[in-house]
Formats: C-alpha cells, structure tokens, sequence
C-alpha cells in the first residue's frame, strides 16, 4: 500500500498508522501540504499535470506556492518556493526553481484579503462554465446556490446572491490587469471566482476550504450539464423557500467555521 492512500474496506493497523501519519504531516508542515494539495488536484482531474497552482500563507508575509514547469505529479516539498508577499521577491526554496507563473495574482489576494490558502485549478465542468457568453456563467452560479441546499449551505446570502462569481471581463492570464480584478471580488466577500475563459480560484480560511470551493463548483457544473444533456434549461432551477434559505445560510455559517476550526 503506498503512503498516505485512503485505507479500504478493511484496513488493518498499519495503514491506520500510516494514515494518522499523513494527516499529523498535513496538519503541521505548510510545504508539505502546498505539495500534497498539488498532487491530489492532478490525480483526481482537477488540472492537468502541467496546470495549476497552490500556495498558503505563512506567518511572516512569505507565501509557500507550487514553481512553474514542473509535472505536478513528481511535485515534493523540496519543489516549493517562498515568495515575499509585498515585494514579489525570492524568499527561499530551490534555486532552479521559479514560482508559479501566477504568482502575482496569489500575491494580490493575500495583500487584499486575509486568505489563508488559494487553490487554483482547471477541472473540465468549471472550464465550460468560464466560457459561456455573457452573464450566463454568473445567472447559472445564482440560480444553482439559490435552488440546491447544499449550494446554498455554503455560497447563498441573505441578500440573494451568490460568493461564487464569474468575472465580468476577460483578462490575459499573468496579467496584473487579471490580479486586481480577481482580488478585488474576493475582496468584496466572494470565496471561488470564475476567471472569464480560463478557470476557478478559490480562498479560504484553511487549505480544506479553498480545496472544497475547487470541488464544490465543479460538482455544480457537472451537474448544470447533465441537466443539459436530458434536455432541461440550464437556469431553470426552483428557488428553495425564503425562510428555508435563510436557515440554510445560517447553518452554513455555522459549519464552515466548524470546518475551519477543525482543519488549521
């Protein structure tokens, strides 16, 4: 059994011990969990091996974020570099290695958030959504966070709108043009945000919460296409009750500030 794979059916000791292991590694070493978090989004399908980016702050203004030109499957901890939050600069980490070349969009975020952890992915459902016309993206995000519970849960207000967004506008990726108006939505209280035919990045708290936004709306897009596939209008979803949804909001609240308590 390799190291750190999910137990089966029934585990024995050992792999118990193994997995108490990973998890005690996760919890305790940044690095290590900026690489691991990488490697899971590309075994999963999440991006392919050459796309994507992960980073979390740390507790001195550096960020620990996946390097450019490297096959996310082979990434280590070793692999990681540091980056100076307010100056870009190198902080550390292996010198034939470069950080992501969306560094400055993981940069502006932190500097107008208080992100803890940004995943950056490319999952094949979240992709289509990036690319429809118009508002159709952002009516399609509202009316599934409005009409599903468990979207609800974790992405509806109480004024009616959604913390998922799609940008309004295309900007070229790598661009610092790109950065401000990402950050900018995270900024104004949005937790995943659809980048306009390129694809989601996602804050959170902790690393759990940004890696479940990534997921979540991925989950979301799927489903909006196999609706599609049967013939069913992709916007056409009853809205849940007002005080339902109101309910649902609050517990919302209430369990992802469990989540995030019980994942630091």
């Amino acid at each position: 059994m390799a190291h750190g794979s999910f137990p089966g059916r029934n585990p024995t000791p050992s792999s118990f011990r193994e997995r108490e292991r990973l998890i005690n590694q996760l919890q305790a070493d940044p690095v290590f969990r900026v690489a691991w978090e990488m490697n899971q989004l590309v075994e999963h399908g999440y991006c392919t091996p050459m796309g994507g980016n992960v980073s979390m702050r740390l507790s001195n203004g550096i960020m620990a974020v996946t390097p450019a030109h490297v096959d996310k499957r082979l990434l280590l901890p070793d692999d990681i570099v540091y980056v100076n939050i307010a100056s870009g600069n190198y902080d550390g980490g292996p010198k034939h290695r470069q950080p992501t070349s969306e560094t400055d969009l993981h940069r502006e975020i932190y500097q107008q958030t208080e992100a803890a952890a940004i995943v950056h992915a490319h999952p094949r459902s979240t992709v289509f959504l990036a690319q429809l016309d118009g508002n159709m993206g952002q009516q399609l995000i509202n009316a599934l966070s409005t009409g599903v519970p468990e979207y609800a849960v974790s992405w509806a207000t109480d004024e009616g709108d959604a913390k998922a967004s799609v940008t309004k506008e295309y900007e070229m990726m790598w661009s610092k043009e790109l950065a401000r108006q990402v950050a900018t939505e995270f900024a104004q209280g949005k937790t995943i945000v659809v980048m306009r035919n390129h694809g989601p990045i996602a804050i959170g708290a902790t690393m759990t919460q940004a890696v479940e936004q990534i997921m979540l709306l991925e989950e979301l897009c799927s489903h909006a296409l196999l609706k599609a596939m049967f013939g069913q209008q992709l916007l056409h979803t009853e809205a849940i009750p007002e005080q339902l949804r109101g309910n649902l909001v609050t517990a919302g609240t209430s369990y992802l500030k469990m989540v995030n308590e019980g994942n630091k």
